[in-house]
């Protein structure tokens, strides 16, 4: 049974080149945090991670453990002869739902035998408990199928088998933008060779237990707000008000996995505070959507509220930067311009789906400008004499990073100038009073601990 699974070296060698590429160009920053304690290669592995971001949730995982990892997703996809043998050459596995018909537990149990195999060879795979993906900082209900499929194996391979559940947190900045942040942890492995007795004895109860213990695991390790009541003032508050949430936490380092671990603590703070003073959590949670609706309205950004206003004479600066640097910008967006519009294009008016953008914007945005570029260098190569082709080929990244970087500039520019009009205004006025007085209410959060 597990030769089906070799023979894909090739594949998966060009995967993580592909996927490595992504990484570094779509993300700003990114951190696999605890990864080093992971047993690759010496234990069967169920990695259970939350899950966010449509078909960069297992990519991911597996692209920052460097091994070639097998995971579970809807069946629909499979349907065609060709797509079916596409996705199971890169690792994919179909899980059957009611709404594919059939009965899902006799369709799954071919999936779920390549699993049990999988696992007896000390393979890796990636469960999403939760059964579906959602753009929320929040861990929903788990599935009772991972602690299942672990114990399927060991009855079909005996109980020295040591399987390994992995907890995964997947936390991302922001689900769909480019130039975005991604944190991934990795929890203490729990063996399920420690509930055997357990099992022997009420089984049921046991894969309830187990699962509640995976549950917990999982939301130590990911940007989890369980106050649903208010979701959205919580959430906004991680964009809103970064620099007061590492005074709160006393953050004197940098690392993406400090930064998760100031907000666990805001998170914390704040829902149990507005549990015991619900006027409190009302006041805060009016005064964020007021600041939400103004930034929208305006076309602002967040940080622009960290000063009140901005000078005259740095705009000024600045203006002057963006006419001298304006020629190299355009050369730029002639030769960059194609390739990062279509995939943006193809994502806006195709993909209803907000949690699939990420996926396909990194995708397309890799092969697309791989594509254009080796045909413009081609093309140069043909019409010009000597070697001008390399210098016009190493300009293509070059002028790429450049003019998006042209463009964040015209963008803050031009936001500053938009702040400077808006906080002057009545609304604008009263907006900015409010979002001090949330920043205070954070500052004060230690106190209200005491």
């Amino acid at each position: 049974m597990i030769g089906r699974f070799k023979g894909r070296t090739g594949t998966w060698i060009y995967g993580y080149l592909f996927v490595k590429i992504g990484i570094h160009t779509f993300y700003k920053k990114h951190q696999a945090h605890n990864i080093e304690t992971v047993p690759y290669n010496k234990k069967p592995i169920i990695f259970a991670s939350n899950h966010q971001n449509a078909f960069l949730d297992p990519i991911l995982i597996t692209v920052v453990g460097k091994k070639n990892t097998y995971y579970l997703t809807r069946a629909d996809i499979f349907q065609k002869p060709f797509l079916n043998k596409l996705f199971r050459g890169i690792y994919m596995l179909p899980i059957y739902r009611q709404r594919d018909g059939g009965d899902p537990k006799v369709r799954n149990q071919e999936t779920f035998n390549e699993c049990y195999d999988l696992l007896s060879n000390n393979e890796a795979i990636i469960i999403f408990p939760e059964g579906n993906h959602a753009g929320q900082h929040h861990l929903r209900s788990l599935k009772k199928g991972l602690v299942r499929i672990g114990y399927g194996a060991m009855d079909k391979y005996g109980e020295d088998l040591d399987v390994h559940i992995i907890p995964v947190g997947l936390n991302y900045s922001r689900f769909d933008g480019f130039q975005s942040e991604f944190l991934i942890n990795f929890g203490k492995p729990i063996r399920l060779q420690e509930y055997l007795e357990d099992r022997k004895k009420d089984e049921v109860r046991t894969i309830n237990k187990i699962t509640a213990r995976v549950s917990e695991a999982m939301s130590n390790e990911m940007i989890d707000i369980q106050d649903l009541d208010h979701y959205n003032a919580i959430d906004e508050m991680l964009y809103i008000y970064p620099r007061e949430i590492d005074k709160l936490a006393g953050r004197n380092s940098y690392t993406l996995y400090d930064k998760f671990i100031a907000q666990k603590g805001l998170i914390d703070k704040v829902e149990k505070d507005f549990k015991e003073n619900p006027e409190t959590a009302t006041t805060v949670s009016s005064n964020i959507e007021n600041i939400i609706d103004f930034t929208k309205k305006n076309k602002l950004k967040y940080w622009l509220f960290e000063q009140a206003s901005y000078s005259s004479l740095g705009l000024l600066f600045s203006i002057l930067l963006l006419i001298i640097g304006l020629p190299f910008h355009i050369y730029g967006v002639i030769n960059n311009y194609i390739p990062y519009k279509i995939p943006v294009w193809f994502v806006q008016k195709k993909i209803k789906d907000k949690t699939f953008h990420g996926s396909f914007k990194m995708a397309f945005g890799v092969l697309f400008f791989q594509i254009f570029w080796l045909l413009q260098t081609g093309i140069v190569a043909l019409l010009t004499n000597d070697y001008l082709w390399i210098i016009y080929a190493i300009s293509l990244p070059v002028s790429a990073m450049y003019s998006w970087n042209y463009w964040k500039f015209y963008l803050k520019t031009l936001g500053k100038l938009r702040y400077n009009k808006a906080i002057k205004t009545t609304e604008g006025k009263s907006v900015k009073q409010k979002r001090d007085e949330v920043a205070q209410y954070i500052l004060n959060l230690n106190k209200h601990a005491v």
